[in-house]
């Protein structure tokens, strides 16, 4: 199997287009195996076993489950190699308009070899991002009008038909076996299956048309659009109205996707305007609420110990663990310091804060 370590080495020595062209240079399923370090026999066994999967079910935040379909190890290796190939492909091709799950395949290599010497893993992965939920939210900042509007089963709405056309189409113009063969190795039960690593990147190269369409509708009405995975923003200084949304809805509808009607929200700068979770009324922010929650936390830690503020912040968790527990603290830090700056007052005081309860 091919290791991202190989690839490293390889890519040391050439640009990022090296890994589009090797990607677009397949002519066959031999080609293919080839290039994942396969045998043709291996893809096909992986492309048509649905036991590769397994699939649970999370918890959402507002109630309700999400259905996941995890690969097996030897599929979602394969399917991290494939998803530095499309994301290579990606790049050149999107919309100003897309901020979701886009990585500079250079930086990956470079950040994997530093997660192994680094604890900070969170720290070192932002490193090779190129879009995130900050940059998406920075293009809507002090607007009169923000209007979101949520997709609905994203990923799973996206067949294995769509998929199979995408290999076939104009960007990767593969043969009807390499496409065949690559649409059963990316999807399960016939879409895109929500837990799979080539997911995300796949649904940006299907919503490549959505984009430019919606940033042309936009482009000559003043407004503001960008897209992070199914969430799409708008914003204007003049009302979005009503025959506007209607247009908007219309456009994504002949993308054969459907819009969450209960997650459409239009918020005039009166209200707290959202983007992606975070406060863009004057500028770019947390929300309060979150600010709190870790400045909570990691009192609860200082003042109770940490295995008390465990079993209190942890309690409605499945399966809860501590290691868990310290990561995601880690984590809501490094959020809050990716957005307010690292040389934010309040951002020092919390990591002086946190290196004193868990250096100890």
């Amino acid at each position: 199997m091919l290791q991202i370590e190989d690839l490293q080495i390889d890519y040391s020595k050439n640009c990022e287009s090296n890994l589009r062209n090797k990607m677009l240079s397949v002519k066959n399923v031999d080609d293919l195996a080839k290039l994942l370090n396969k045998t043709a026999i291996d893809l096909n066994y992986l492309a048509t076993n649905p036991s590769n999967y397994k699939t649970f079910q999370l918890k959402k935040k507002k109630g309700g489950f999400r259905e996941i379909d995890m690969p097996e190890n030897t599929l979602k290796y394969l399917q991290k190699t494939l998803n530095l190939y499309f994301q290579s492909v990606y790049l050149p091709l999107k919309s100003e308009a897309s901020h979701g799950f886009i990585f500079n395949p250079k930086k990956r290599f470079r950040s994997i070899q530093t997660k192994l010497q680094k604890r900070q893993i969170a720290i070192v992965e932002s490193d090779n991002i190129i879009c995130n939920i900050k940059t998406n939210a920075e293009k809507h900042c002090n607007q009169k009008y923000v209007l979101n509007i949520d997709l609905k089963d994203f990923f799973t709405s996206i067949s294995v038909h769509q998929i199979f056309k995408l290999f076939r189409g104009p960007i990767f113009n593969f043969d009807e076996n390499v496409s065949s063969v690559l649409a059963l190795l990316v999807t399960y039960k016939k879409r895109l299956p929500q837990g799979a690593p080539t997911s995300p990147i796949l649904s940006n190269l299907i919503c490549i048309n959505l984009d430019e369409n919606i940033e042309k509708y936009c482009k000559v009405r003043n407004i503001n659009f960008t897209r992070y995975a199914d969430d799409l923003t708008f914003s204007s200084d003049e009302l979005i109205s009503k025959e506007i949304i209607d247009d908007i809805q219309w456009i994504i509808q002949s993308h054969q996707f459907e819009v969450q009607p209960k997650k459409l929200r239009l918020i005039s700068q009166k209200g707290r305007q959202t983007v992606t979770g975070l406060v863009v009324n004057k500028k770019v922010n947390v929300s309060r609420a979150y600010y709190k929650k870790l400045r909570a936390i990691l009192h609860d830690c200082e003042k109770n110990g940490i295995e008390n503020a465990f079993i209190k912040h942890y309690k409605n968790q499945e399966s809860p663990n501590l290691n868990n527990f310290i990561q995601k603290i880690e984590g809501m830090l490094h959020f809050i310091a990716h957005i307010k700056g690292h040389e934010n007052r309040n951002v020092v005081f919390m990591k002086v804060k946190f290196e004193a309860i868990f250096n100890k």
